[in-house]
């Protein structure tokens, strides 16, 4: 029984569209979803992640401000074996400060770690690696969140030869219009109201980078 809060989505079917605008899209590198409920976070990840699965990829979720058994019952709800699936390894949940914080954030080190994950990911005949990352992280510890954007900018420009999907997660109850627009810069394809669209406000990280005066894009792995 699911808890105030815990709802895996209003119906079925917005869950179903979006897994039809997965199916039916050329899925970019780099996804970023907004979202004001947890209800359609919870949607979108399991419609995403279901997906993901199910065309034969490595699927990642890196979880912070929801426990995790909640994204285990979006997934069941979704028809996935869960068990299954984390026995088999197709499917792990991480914790996000493992990844972007066990030292303290560091860019470089962090586009690494998933670097190593999609390595494995091919080196064991996966189609690919989906990581799905809630971002709430960012408000724990000293990071600030143009340190956050500039670590999604690398981690777009790097490994090029390695198929990769992300979908990062911005709850826009908690991050300013500022962050968001930001946010929005740096993802050619976003999610809102549980709708794939492509965003025209997109730019590429040699352009970002350029208009926030940082430093040259990372090079390929």
């Amino acid at each position: 029984m699911t808890t105030a809060g815990e709802s895996t989505g209003s119906t079925a079917r917005p869950r179903a569209d979006l897994r039809a605008e997965f199916a039916d899209c050329d899925l970019d590198r780099h996804l970023a979803l907004f979202y004001e409920s947890t209800a359609t976070q919870l949607d979108t990840v399991a419609a995403f992640l279901s997906y993901g699965l199910e065309t034969g990829h490595r699927c990642v979720y890196l979880v912070d401000a929801n426990p995790r058994s909640r994204i285990e019952n979006a997934l069941r709800a979704e028809g996935v074996d869960v068990a299954a699936k984390l026995d088999a390894g197709d499917l792990a949940i991480r914790d996000a400060s493992e990844v972007y914080l066990d030292e303290g954030f560091e860019r470089d080190g962090t586009v690494a770690e998933l670097r190593s994950e999609a390595e494995r990911s091919a080196a064991e005949g996966y189609e690919g690696l989906w990581v799905a990352g809630e971002n709430t992280w960012a408000f724990d510890g000293e990071t600030s969140f143009d340190e956050v954007v500039d670590f999604e900018v690398a981690f777009d420009a790097a490994c090029p030869d390695f198929a990769v999907t992300a979908l990062c997660q911005y709850d826009l109850r908690r991050f300013d219009e500022a962050a968001a627009a930001k946010a929005l810069r740096t993802h050619q394809q976003i999610v809102y109201d549980r709708t794939l669209c492509e965003n025209p406000f997109h730019v590429s990280p040699e352009e970002y980078r350029s208009e926030e005066g940082g430093g040259p894009t990372p090079g390929s792995c």
